[in-house]
Order: structure tokens, then C-alpha cells, then sequence
């Protein structure tokens, strides 16, 4: 029997809200991302909000019309909030990892880390952060301005409300899933297998001011008519199987991989690449992609790849 989306809708939010704030342990992602590059990602990706990213005293800021925030250890904070910065719990940053990961290759302690930090006492127990920049990146701090941000699209055949930004993204992908599918019985398949598409549900926990990014419209879940016996979502695997992270990923509902490309074509990320798996998830983090092409240039050898860094990438600009 398939999973409704709004009868788990509180349920998988919740614990998506989690998975935003832990942001998953990628293991294709184990080098630490350094301030700079974290701010270069989000001006590369977003011209039409920030403005300019610089350093000051040793500090790199960056910023959003007039508003700056600084970096302060996994925070963006802006400079009146810098001398109270351990108030606030730092954001986890990771690059988008490449492949889905392979539960056979976990060790033991790899085990134990993800069900100690998927636990209720970890969830309960996460710390509140600051969402100024994300609610000025994406130009909503409330309900009713979020809302004056969505519009109407037609996706997968269904009408839906997104964030301005990302619908024109979402109309190509949804043109170039049916023209491939024309051509692919088994993509044709996979898109007549599915039951739901849903995007813009503004959520927010009662005094922590933990964002989802389908508050902001920015984020999608698309699920299946019958789910059968497949995981999808970790969460509710974790209710009824203590080993649920070992599900390998053929055991998991998983969109055709032309569907899945199609998004990360258009800056999205998939949920099924996180340790804690989101299968149904899809959410707009071009920045993501981003910090893969810095930290690859940084990492290069070649002349001149350093200088890579500090260019201007405007190909997944969302359009605001």
C-alpha cells in the first residue's frame, strides 16, 4: 500500500526538518568546505541576490542587498549577532555527493554514528540556528510572504505552486522528462507509477525557527502510487526496521535515473544520495553543485584551476 502524502506529510516533515539541520554525513563529501568557498557557492549561483563576497579582518562576509552576513564557524550571521555567535548552532555545508551510498561498505562505526545521530534524543536535542540568511536569500521570513512568492505551473501533469525562482527550472525539467520519455517505455513507466507531486508547505517548529525548504516553495516530493515493500524515506523505516540504513539502494523506491538527472541538470539535489535517505525528496541547492566544481578546482593540479574559485558561475541562477 503506497504512502498518501498528506497523511504522513507532519511526519515526514518533521523529520526532514532534522535532515536539513544535520545536512546528512556525505561520505563522498569528508573534506571540510572552508568559509570562502561556502559564500563564492551561493554568488556564483545566486547573482541576483548577492552582491559581492569579501573578507574583512580575517572575516569572510558576504552579501544580500543591503543585509551582510558573516561566516562564523558554519553560521551566517549578521554582524550585530557575531559577538553572541555560540547561541547559535552552526549549519553542516557538504558538497553533492556523486553516487547513492553503499550500505555494504559502512563499517560498524559508520553503524553506530548514523543511528546515533538519527536517534529522537538527537532530533530533540538539535540546537536552534540562524535563518536570516536563507529567509533574505530566498525572500520570504513568513507564511504570508512566502506565499506572495509562489506561482501556479503545470508538473508531471499535475498543477502545483512553487517558488517563482525555481518554476521556469521546473517547466524544462518537465518538458525534457516527456520528450524523453517518448523514446524510453521504461522512463514512460516510471512517470505513470507516480502518485504525487508536492512542493510549497510552509513549515516551521514552534520556537527552534527550523526551516524546510518547502516552506520557501523551493523543494519537492514525488511519490509513488504503491510503495509496496520499498523504503523510501528513512524515517518511517526507522519506526519499523532498527537496520534501516543497511536497505541497500535496489531495495529502495527510486525515480528512473533520467528523471533523477534531469533535476541535478537544473541545480536540484536528489535526497536518495543522503546517508539518511529522502527518496521522494528533490530540493533546489544549485549552490551544492557549486562547491563539487570549487572544490575540484581547488583540488586540481593544473595552472590557473585555483583561480577557478573565485569565478562567476551563472548557469544554475535561479531567476527571481
Amino acid at each position: 500500500m503506497g504512502f498518501p502524502y498528506y497523511a504522513h506529510n507532519s511526519v515526514k516533515l518533521c523529520g526532514f526538518l532534522f535532515l536539513l539541520m544535520l545536512a546528512a554525513v556525505f561520505p563522498a563529501a569528508a573534506q571540510e568546505i572552508d568559509g570562502e568557498l561556502v559564500l563564492r557557492s551561493y554568488l556564483h549561483t545566486f547573482p541576483e541576490k548577492a552582491a559581492m563576497v569579501d573578507n574583512s579582518g580575517g572575516d569572510w562576509f558576504i552579501k544580500l542587498g543591503n543585509d551582510v552576513y558573516y561566516w562564523a564557524g558554519g553560521r551566517l550571521l549578521p554582524p550585530s549577532l557575531l559577538g553572541e555567535k555560540d547561541s547559535w548552532a552552526p549549519h553542516d555545508f557538504s558538497a553533492y555527493p556523486a553516487e547513492i551510498p553503499t550500505p555494504a561498505e559502512y563499517s560498524r562505526e559508520d553503524i553506530e554514528r548514523i543511528r546515533r545521530e538519527s536517534s529522537a534524543e538527537a532530533r530533540l536535542a538539535q540546537d536552534n540556528r540562524h535563518y536570516g540568511f536563507f529567509m533574505a536569500l530566498y525572500g520570504a521570513a513568513t507564511e504570508r510572504e512566502a506565499e506572495g512568492l509562489l506561482k501556479g505551473i503545470r508538473f508531471l501533469g499535475r498543477q502545483i505552486r512553487v517558488n517563482n525562482a525555481i518554476a521556469a527550472s521546473l517547466e524544462r525539467i518537465d518538458s525534457n522528462i516527456n520528450r524523453l520519455a517518448a523514446a524510453d517505455s521504461a522512463l514512460k513507466n516510471f512517470l505513470d507509477s507516480i502518485g504525487s507531486a508536492q512542493c510549497y508547505a510552509w513549515r516551521e517548529i514552534r520556537l527552534k525557527r527550523q526551516m524546510s525548504y518547502h516552506s520557501w516553495g523551493m523543494a519537492l516530493d514525488i511519490l509513488p502510487k504503491v510503495q509496496g515493500s520499498r523504503a523510501i524515506y528513512w524515517l518511517w523505516e526507522q519506526n519499523r526496521n532498527d537496520a534501516w540504513m543497511m536497505i541497500p539502494a535496489e531495495q529502495r523506491w527510486q525515480p528512473h535515473q533520467a528523471f533523477i538527472r534531469a533535476f541535478e541538470n537544473e541545480g536540484f539535489v536528489w535526497g536518495g544520495k543522503w546517508e539518511l535517505y529522502d527518496n521522494m525528496h528533490f530540493e533546489f541547492r544549485p549552490e551544492l553543485h557549486e562547491m563539487n566544481r570549487l572544490l575540484a578546482a581547488q583540488n586540481s593540479p593544473a595552472p590557473g584551476a585555483r583561480a577557478a574559485v573565485g569565478q562567476d558561475l551563472h548557469h544554475l541562477a535561479p531567476v527571481w
